[in-house]
């Protein structure tokens, strides 16, 4: 929600519209409860991180431009902590440490897209950081995809949850886990028959619900997708056996 159409009626408006589609797929209400209220946090929190109600909050929110389906979107972004601490004393921007919502925007910088779905997976307590991501969590199968239709049926294969991960190169390569660009949740299809992702799009970028061809449409340029389903939370946290972490 962007800052100059803020108001608090359209940001409940814009929550309710997003958790009723949640209640409707069928990947999400196999979550646990408490799974489910994580992604809605997310979402909320996100919601707030972009209220930018006092000066020094809405000096925080960036707003850049991103491409999905072709068509160019608004996307809001939140600047760090340090880079606005250093334009306080140059008195370009308020104190941050003043600012209302300071560890939602805070959050909405930290997290990113693969501990962001290992924090679902493994049904991780709340943070303003996030948790380490294991090797493990990127164990997956491999599709070399040429199109859209070829990921679609991938995930459909797997069933909902799933988690979905898009690399730039085998798994097995020298980069190991760090060729993996995003990960994302598949968490079912609307009544229009499009497959729902949650997804943190990275640092400083938002929290969102999104049809997936639009994730393929701007990450298409990568040719190897993982799919696989969402593991049982215990097994999820039985990663870190492994100690590594990306």
């Amino acid at each position: 929600m962007l800052l100059e159409t803020y108001s608090l009626q359209d940001e409940q408006q814009m929550l309710h519209d997003k958790f009723a589609l949640l209640d409707e797929l069928s990947g999400f209400q196999a979550l646990t409860e408490y799974q489910q209220s994580l992604i809605k946090l997310s979402l909320y929190i996100q919601a707030r991180a972009e209220r930018g109600t006092d000066d020094a909050s809405r000096t925080a929110v960036g707003i850049t431009e991103s491409i999905y389906q072709n068509n160019s979107e608004e996307l809001a972004y939140i600047y760090a902590e340090g880079h606005l601490l250093l334009q306080s004393e140059e008195g370009i921007v308020p104190n941050p440490i003043t600012r209302g919502y300071r560890d939602c925007q805070n959050a909405i910088v930290n997290w990113y897209c693969h501990a962001s779905v290992y924090a679902i997976e493994s049904q991780a307590k709340l943070s303003i950081t996030p948790y380490t991501v294991p090797r493990a969590f990127f164990s997956n199968s491999k599709y070399q995809i040429n199109n859209y239709d070829q990921i679609k049926d991938a995930v459909k294969a797997s069933g909902y949850p799933s988690v979905v991960h898009i690399m730039f190169a085998d798994l097995g390569s020298k980069y190991g886990e760090y060729n993996t660009n995003h990960s994302c949740l598949a968490l079912g299809e609307d009544k229009d028959g499009n497959i729902i992702i949650w997804e943190k799009n990275g640092f400083q970028y938002p929290f969102n619900i999104k049809a997936l061809n639009e994730v393929y449409e701007y990450y298409k340029m990568f040719r190897i997708w993982g799919v696989r389903p969402l593991r049982d939370p215990s097994d999820a946290l039985g990663l870190n056996l492994s100690g590594q972490t990306n």
